[in-house]
């Protein structure tokens, strides 16, 4: 019985039929297209469908062949450095101790260093900064983010000068003369005296809320001002306490040869000083120096504090109208120039400044005055 082909799914039925047994349709192909039977294939055709199944084979294995799994991450350490103005860090050394694994950053400050999991030193370190390190234990042989490291950059000024990290680099924080006053507490009598040193100069002011400083590397305290009395010292034959104590402000501070570091995170918006210590004997010049500033602190502002110099005019000097308290009050004030912070030796002079105690012997009063550098000789 001949066989044709339907013309919906193209598969052979007996053409007799009234529909196609496989989908129902009731059209079949022409009766010259009557395709063969079963019994009698075409070879060609079936040469034909092996040759096909055999390319879709090969491209299936082809394709399972490319399909490998992804290769391990590679362990990896990735960071950037900058200074502590912000600026990235071109040439740094990242490395790991005690290993070869070393690299260096590029022009953004960005590195990435290889390592093998396990525990191991992290250092990075650049030229003229300080260097960070930390101890690390990574046991994930992956990509390990180190995020932003901050290198404290170490100004190129001379040991001796103060400065202060600021806002678009180092400051310089100029020394200033405390003006030295000699007083006598209530009750107390010649030998019974004090130093009372009072900022008069004007200072810079600094704006942020973190701080730190370069100091030259001698004992110092900082101090916070009342008004502007610094300090109250005693002498050595002062028998009493002297009142106005300085108010000594805690700091951390980081020794490094000739200079010493110290930082500040939470200090408290007011005027202050560095002083030398210990505060003896008062009459000597060095204790008159000080490094002073003002502070005013906001909360949330990152980076270095915004500094403003100080005014370029200075206050007067020496005595005037205004603080005249001798018995001429009102009328001429006293030639009485201050020269390093004392007044001259002379009997109207310490009348003016109220400090005549009315000696047995003024010679030796001042012979006295000169030694402990109380005033000098016009």
């Amino acid at each position: 019985m001949p066989t044709v082909l339907c013309n919906r799914c193209g598969k052979q039925a007996l053409a007799n039929l009234p529909a196609c047994p496989s989908c129902g349709a009731p059209a079949f192909a022409s009766p010259d297209q009557i395709a063969p039977t079963a019994r009698d294939p075409d070879p060609s055709s079936s040469r034909s469908a092996i040759t096909t199944g055999g390319a879709l084979l090969l491209l299936v294995l082809a394709a399972g062949a490319c399909r490998r799994p992804p290769p391990p991450p590679e362990p990896v350490i990735v960071g950037r450095v900058q200074d502590n103005f912000s600026r990235p860090i071109q040439g740094a050394t990242a490395s790991i101790r005690d290993t070869a694994f070393r690299v260096q950053t590029d022009a953004r400050g960005t590195f990435s260093l290889p390592f093998t999991p396990g525990a191991f030193h992290l250092v990075v370190e650049a030229p003229g900064c300080l260097r960070w390190e930390r101890d690390l234990q990574i046991a994930v042989p992956a990509r390990h983010p180190l995020g932003d490291r901050v290198l404290l950059r170490l100004p190129e000024t001379a040991p001796s000068l103060a400065v202060v990290a600021a806002v678009g680099g180092y400051r310089p924080l100029p020394p200033v003369t405390l003006e030295r006053r000699v007083v006598t507490p209530a009750g107390g009598g010649f030998y019974n005296r004090c130093a009372e040193f009072h900022l008069t100069a004007p200072i810079a002011a600094l704006r942020g809320s973190f701080l730190s400083l370069f100091l030259p590397n001698r004992n110092v305290g900082l101090v916070a001002l009342q008004g502007t009395l610094v300090t109250s010292d005693a002498f050595l034959t002062t028998a009493t306490s002297c009142p106005g104590a300085p108010r000594l402000v805690p700091v951390r501070r980081r020794d490094m040869g000739e200079r010493q570091l110290v930082a500040f995170d939470d200090l408290a918006a007011g005027t202050y000083c560095f002083i030398p210590l210990p505060r003896m004997p008062p009459q000597q010049q060095a204790m008159q120096e000080a490094h002073c500033f003002r502070w005013e602190r906001v909360v949330g502002q990152g980076g270095n504090p915004v500094m403003t110099d100080p005014p370029t005019e200075n206050e007067p000097m020496g005595q005037t109208e205004a603080d005249d308290h001798s018995p001429n009050a009102g009328e001429s004030p006293v030639n009485c120039p201050l020269r390093n912070g004392v007044i001259p030796c002379t009997e109207e002079c310490y009348r003016a400044d109220a400090r005549w105690p009315d000696p047995g012997s003024p010679q030796e009063f001042f012979a006295s005055e000169r030694e402990s550098g109380e005033c000098y000789v016009p």
